[in-house]
């Protein structure tokens, strides 16, 4: 006790993560997770097929993550979806700059150059996240554009960084995210 009343005393007691932490933590385990089953299992041969669909699940979520919390850190509620472009339309509109900032500061990209284009891609797998959990039991399914799917990953992570940076201490956040903060894919 005299131990935490010392921390206290001089500032260095941590607070409990908010929810905006909580959330930037919960998306970038899924990216962190759906990066690493691309890494092992679908970009070097000999590619494992099984790993296809945990990787758009997780990378899928990973993005409404990112999307709810870009909401959330400029004030508003996300909202209760998971159509990833119900949730980029519903972004005020500070979010949009942080994702125009973001898709500037990654400078490769699989034709996403502005808000736009990157607002293309999302509907290109708007709904993977619930169409692929299910994949057995569709008779088709949407094709995904692996190159984009991850891109639209990295600006949201980078767009969402300063969650981190600023409301996270460091030692909690390189413990979530790897490589100094960075997704890589």
């Amino acid at each position: 006790q005299l131990a935490e009343s010392v921390l206290t005393a001089n500032g260095l007691q941590r607070s409990e993560p908010t929810v905006l932490q909580l959330m930037f933590q919960q998306a970038t385990a899924f990216a962190t997770v759906s990066a690493q089953l691309h890494r092992t299992g679908l970009q070097t041969a000999p590619r494992n097929p099984l790993y296809a669909a945990p990787f758009v699940v997780n990378a899928a979520f990973a993005a409404e993550l990112y999307l709810k919390t870009l909401s959330l850190k400029h004030g508003k509620a996300p909202l209760h979806d998971h159509k990833l472009v119900k949730l980029f339309d519903a972004l005020p509109s500070a979010a949009l700059e942080d994702l125009d900032t973001a898709i500037g500061a990654l400078n490769c990209s699989p034709g996403i150059s502005d808000r736009k284009s990157l607002r293309l891609a999302i509907s290109g797998f708007s709904s993977a996240f619930e169409n692929w959990r299910y994949i057995y039991e569709r008779s088709d399914s949407d094709p995904i554009r692996v190159a984009e799917l991850i891109f639209v990953v990295r600006v949201l992570h980078t767009a969402c960084l300063p969650v981190a940076k600023t409301h996270v201490e460091a030692d909690t956040a390189v413990e979530v995210v790897p490589v100094g903060m960075r997704l890589q894919f």
